[in-house]
Order: structure tokens, then C-alpha cells, then sequence
């Protein structure tokens, strides 16, 4: 196709270059624009080059558009030291690259002309624009990260944040059209390229990233509104096929807490405000998010950070719009949002930090799952989900957890009462079914995951202790300890009777081949090890090669309980 036939008489809104370039002949009906030396443009007087970029892109002359974008994306990779930066910054080439991505609806050519080129996936060079202008904000925002006090940096990135809602809002309302952008996105991951996907998701993030930075040295307020509806949307319909999108959720997430940061009380209604155009953007997203967060949920390397980021997320558009939910929680469904949560908990035990792992079991359980259980459009559907759980998932280890934790923390008996009793509860009565089912406890798997951590979970809330006890933690303490031992009774488990049923060492295989292993802890205290553990990887003793573990804790665990002579006699008798 020749876009330079494309060019058109009607100059009445046409921006001309500089008249002082002194590196190409003024512009007139006889101008010979083939005949300019880009290069030397870009030497003798790069401040021309964003009033040229937006000549070029009016009049359509594709071509040495083409040329200057290219050039231009040289000069930007080679950084800050180039000598033509700080005449990009000061002519303003970003803001004129923006005008460009903005004026152009995302679409192909035209309807009769088919390509698989990215550069025309969004309109002819509008497109080549964008790549540039996200490699000309990283820039930026890296400069401004090294050194926030340079009026020209300062200056460059407040013309950017000044107009980045426009761009942010296109990107919004031709969001449909980058489902198209899929298969180029995953065909670019493959030979190690970002696609369109994935340049519009970076560019969100650096926006945001820039406005925190700036608004630290000036008042200025943040990307909101546009940013989390973007990151939403990304992370929900193409998350899964192009790139690292965990930075769609951190995004998403630093924006409603530094939202909160300025106006705590208004929080609730304006992050309503923002949520629900996205969960209306199309009939069918609400599932699409619901399916989303449960295959999110059970991904294996969804640990430590990107856990907390993925939950508060979840917490946040849960809360916003639960009942949107309600229709895709199906009662029996083995990959539905309670028993994605359960598994996500029982991983971050395993594989996240200390820390980490507490709050995502607190805010998982105690403000999802128990709003869930709560609610009257999904309490029905989602109760069986859980009772499932309690009999299949080994959820009384996370329990077990909970209450030891629970009476370390200021509102814990908050926790004990309004959520660790009631699912006890659950717990009791959904194993006693199941003793009755089977005709023994014996036969229960329910009462031998309970009797497996009920003796030691007394024993460590009795031996609980923090530096300067208040009567209120002791009331707290005495309470757990109590509800325990009641949570026992039915199950013939009684107290002052030392049990030590956890914290043995393993059993080797009989197996010597590794990948023929059960996918199970051989740590004993851990909660995989009575339960395929499919929710994560798993590790092999390398010493050995007969028993497998969830995480370096539980080996360690392990090999100090018992595994060290274990494997070495393997060892001597190979």
C-alpha cells in the first residue's frame, strides 16, 4: 500500500515545522520531502522533530514518519546521555506523540486490507507512536527516580501526567479490540517480544509509577479512575496469555491504597465509583473475573507478593459488587472460589513468608470466604463448597493456624469469636457426618486430620505467650483454649493427655523413583501431607530421592526431626 499518495490539499489545521530548521528547505507545494536527511534533522536541530512528527502524521506522509519515529526510538534507547534528549523533553515529543495515539481510533487500515504487522493493528503509524512513547516515559520515570529535582524532568513529566487521563480513557473505550491483540501477544512472548497487550499494560503501570513519584515532590493527583479500570480489565481478559501481568494487580492495588492515603473516608463510594463501569463493561465480565481469580488462585506460583496483591484485589471488587458474583458459585464446584481460596491459604502456609502467610489466611478467610458464607444471594451456593473443603482440603489445619494466631493480635478475640468458633462449627458437623457415614472415626479422613493437629494446637496455645500480657489477651487466650477443647469433645479428644501425633520424621518411599512418589509433604506437620498437594510445586530430597517437600522450610523441618540419618543410612546402602 502507498501511504504517500494518501496526501491531501487541506492545510487549514496543519501545524508547521519550525521555520529556523536549518537542516531541510521551508515547506511549500513544491517541497521535496523525500529529499530531507532525517539524520541530519535529528543532529542540527532535533527540537524540530515533534513539530515534523505531527506535520507528517496530519498530511499522512507515512513514509519519513516511518523514518523519524525509527530514529527517534535509537535515539530514546540510547538513553538519557543522548544529546538529542533534552530537545525531545523540550520541544515536547512526547506530548506529540501522544496527540497522535490519541487521534486515531484502534482499528485496522481499513476493513478490506488484512495484516498481521503490529504496526497497523491500531492504525497506521499510531501504533509505532505508542511503542515510543512508552519507551520514552520509562525514560522519564527513570529519570525522575534519579534525580526528581530537574525543572526540565519536572517540567516534562507534568506536561505527561497533565494529559494522561486522555490517553488512559482512549485506551479504555477501544479496550475490545486488543482481545484481538491475543494470539499476536502470545506469538510475541514466544520469541522473547512484548505485543500490544503488553506495551498498553506498561504503559499504565509507568504512568502510575510516574504520578507517585511526582506527587511527591509536588501536589498533584494520582492516575485513578482509568488506571484501575485498565489493570482490572488487563489482568481479567489477558492475563493469562502475554507477559508478567502481576504488575497489573500491584498497580491496581497501589492505586487504591494511595487513594485511601489521601481520603480514607470517601474510600468505599469512589472506589464504587470506579468498579462498577468495569463489572458493566460487557454482560459476560463478572464471569470472566469470577473464573479468572479462581484459576489465579490455584496457580502454583501465586505465593508471598503477588498473593497479598492478587487478595486485595479481590477483597476490594468483592466488596464492591459480591452480589454481581452470586450466579457462577455452583455447589459442587472443585474449582469454585471457596475451595480456589482454601487451596490458595494451604500454599502460602507452605510457601510464603511468616507474615505473608497470616495475613492472606486472615483477610482470606476471615473477610472473602465469611462475607461469602455471609451473604444471603450466595450463602446457598457457597456453604457446600465449603463443607467439601472442610472434609477434603484439610481446612482444620488452617484453623489450627488461625486460632494460635489469633490470640496473639490486639482484636483477636474479634477473630475467635466471629469466625474461627462459627467454622469450627462447620468443621464438627460436617465430620461427624462423615464418622456417621463411615461407621467409625477411624474411617473419617475429617476426624484424622482433627485428631492429627488437635493435640499439638493446644499445646502451642497453651504455651503461647507475648512480652507484656494485658488482661484482655489473657481473657482472649483462656477463650481460644476453651473453644478448643470444646471444638475436641465430640471427637473423644481430651486434654492433659501428651499427644504427639505431628512433627515425626518421614518415612522413606519405598519407591526409589522419584517422579513416582505420592505428591505429598513427607513433613508431617505440614498440611500437605495428608492430601495430594496439586495447589504448588513439590521438591525431592536430593539425597535420597524417596520423599518430597512443599517448600526449604519443611525439608529443613524435616532433616532436623529426624530425615538426616534417615537419609544417610539411604545413602550407605546404595
Amino acid at each position: 500500500m502507498d501511504h504517500t499518495s494518501q496526501v491531501t490539499d487541506d492545510r487549514n489545521d496543519v501545524v508547521m515545522p519550525p521555520e529556523s530548521a536549518p537542516a531541510f528547505p521551508d515547506i511549500n507545494e513544491t517541497t521535496d520531502i523525500s529529499s530531507i536527511v532525517w539524520e541530519e534533522v535529528f543532529t542540527q536541530n532535533p527540537h524540530s522533530i515533534a513539530r515534523w512528527a505531527g506535520y507528517l502524521y496530519r498530511r499522512k506522509l507515512w513514509v519519513p514518519l516511518a523514518l523519524i519515529l525509527g530514529i527517534s526510538k535509537r535515539v530514546v534507547h540510547s538513553g538519557s546521555t543522548a544529546p538529542q534528549w533534552p530537545a525531545f523533553l523540550e520541544s515536547n515529543l512526547i506530548g506529540a506523540l501522544l496527540d497522535i495515539i490519541c487521534s486515531f481510533k484502534v482499528q485496522s487500515i481499513d476493513d478490506g486490507e488484512k495484516t498481521d504487522s503490529n504496526e497497523f493493528l491500531f492504525g497506521e503509524m499510531s501504533y509505532q507512536s505508542f511503542t515510543l512513547f512508552v519507551m520514552s516515559i520509562y525514560l522519564l520515570e527513570e529519570e525522575m527516580a534519579s534525580n526528581d529535582q530537574n525543572p526540565l524532568t519536572r517540567s516534562a513529566t507534568q506536561s505527561v501526567l497533565s494529559d494522561a487521563e486522555r490517553l488512559l480513557n482512549f485506551m479504555w473505550d477501544d479496550r475490545d479490540v486488543l482481545l484481538a491483540a491475543r494470539e499476536a501477544d502470545m506469538a510475541g512472548v514466544k520469541a522473547g517480544l512484548a505485543g500490544p497487550a503488553t506495551a498498553f499494560l506498561s504503559c499504565v503501570v509507568i504512568l502510575h509509577r510516574m504520578s507517585y513519584r511526582y506527587s511527591r515532590c509536588q501536589e498533584h493527583p494520582y492516575i485513578s479512575s482509568g488506571a484501575v479500570r485498565l489493570c482490572l480489565w488487563f489482568w481479567t481478559y489477558l492475563g493469562d496469555s502475554s507477559g508478567n501481568w502481576d504488575d497489573a494487580v500491584s498497580t491496581f492495588c497501589d492505586v487504591i491504597t494511595t487513594t485511601s492515603e489521601s481520603d480514607p473516608s470517601t474510600l468505599q463510594s469512589r472506589f464504587r465509583q470506579i468498579v462498577e463501569p468495569v463489572l458493566d463493561c460487557r454482560p459476560t465480565f463478572p464471569h470472566d473475573f469470577y473464573l479468572r481469580i479462581c484459576q489465579e488462585l490455584r496457580n502454583p506460583r501465586t505465593v508471598n507478593k503477588s498473593a497479598s496483591s492478587l487478595l486485595q484485589m479481590i477483597v476490594y471488587v468483592v466488596d464492591a459488587g459480591l452480589d454481581r458474583f452470586s450466579p457462577f458459585i455452583l455447589p459442587n464446584d472443585t474449582k469454585g472460589i471457596v475451595p480456589s481460596i482454601i487451596m490458595a491459604c494451604l500454599r502460602q502456609l507452605c510457601s510464603s513468608d511468616g507474615l505473608i502467610a497470616r495475613n492472606f489466611i486472615f483477610s482470606a478467610i476471615g473477610e472473602v470466604v465469611m462475607d461469602i458464607i455471609k451473604t444471603d444471594s450466595t450463602r446457598e451456593l457457597a456453604l457446600p463448597q465449603l463443607l467439601q473443603c472442610a472434609s477434603e482440603l484439610n481446612f482444620i489445619a488452617l484453623l489450627s493456624f488461625w486460632v494460635v494466631a489469633a490470640i496473639k493480635l490486639e482484636d483477636g478475640d474479634f477473630y475467635l469469636s466471629r469466625m474461627i468458633v462459627p467454622l469450627l462449627g462447620v468443621v464438627t458437623s460436617v465430620t461427624q457426618s462423615e464418622i456417621r457415614l463411615n461407621g467409625s472415626r477411624q474411617r473419617s479422613k475429617g476426624y484424622q486430620n482433627v485428631a492429627r493437629v488437635w493435640h499439638d494446637t493446644l499445646d502451642s496455645l497453651h504455651r503461647s505467650h507475648i512480652s507484656n500480657p494485658t488482661t484482655a489477651w489473657k481473657r482472649t487466650k483462656q477463650q481460644a483454649i476453651k473453644e478448643w477443647r470444646k471444638f475436641g469433645e465430640p471427637f473423644g479428644l481430651i486434654g492433659g493427655v501428651r499427644v504427639n501425633v505431628l512433627r515425626q520424621p518421614s518415612q522413606l518411599s519405598t519407591s526409589t523413583k522419584y517422579w513416582e512418589l505420592p505428591r505429598k509433604c513427607s513433613w508431617s506437620a505440614c498440611p500437605c501431607a495428608v492430601f495430594s498437594a496439586c495447589h504448588h510445586p513439590m521438591r525431592v530430597c536430593k539425597g535420597c530421592s524417596r520423599v518430597l517437600y512443599c517448600s526449604r522450610s519443611c525439608q529443613r523441618a524435616d532433616w532436623n526431626f529426624g530425615h538426616r540419618s534417615a537419609c544417610h543410612r539411604n545413602q550407605d546402602a546404595i
